[in-house]
């Protein structure tokens, strides 16, 4: 008996497996076509500075505090938590329950930023 199970493990071993890769695709990818230049694309502008006066002084002061750091922090982390995905085929909102979960996250901004 043992020897017919290992007479049958090798023959399976010899079988060739079915590969999931097929010969009659072609995706028209030239691995070896060059890559094009993308500086003139897309440039990176400079830092614009802000006017040296009292109210941008304020801002700079505020943007770079503990607390504004802290509070951006939260918002962020509690917008991230709110599902929102959406799909290629939804349907018109109002329409489409799917649209529905947004409605959480809109809320979530007007408490967060009430007046934005």
């Amino acid at each position: 008996m043992a020897g017919v199970l290992l007479i049958l493990f090798i023959g399976l071993l010899a079988i060739p497996k079915p590969s999931h890769k097929s010969d009659e695709f072609d995706d028209d990818y030239d691995d070896n076509a060059p890559v094009p230049d993308s500086s003139e694309i897309c440039k990176q502008m400079s830092a614009k500075e802000l006017p040296d006066d009292d109210i941008s002084k304020a801002l700079e002061r505020l943007l770079e505090s503990e607390d504004f750091r802290r509070e951006a922090t939260e918002r962020l982390s509690g917008a991230v938590q709110i599902p929102t995905e959406s799909y290629d085929d939804m349907g018109p909102v109002g329409e489409d329950d799917r649209w529905d979960v947004f409605q959480e996250f809109h809320d979530y901004l007007s408490k967060s930023y009430p007046k934005v």
